[in-house]
């Protein structure tokens, strides 16, 4: 292996390794501010039921 694979190797994993780690302190970060403004729940996923015209 040459010095520049090796390189290449550890930036993939450094960033291999810091993409999840960022991706739960901007969920976190987004958490607390809605919480400071009164909103104690968040959730991305939730779907608001929309009734049935055609009911």
């Amino acid at each position: 292996m040459t010095n520049e694979m090796i390189a290449y190797a550890l930036l993939a994993t450094v960033v291999t390794a810091s993409v999840p780690v960022i991706a739960v302190q901007v969920h976190r970060r987004k958490r607390d501010k809605l919480r400071r403004r009164g909103i104690k729940r968040y959730e991305k996923r939730h779907v608001r039921q929309v009734p049935d015209p055609s009911e």
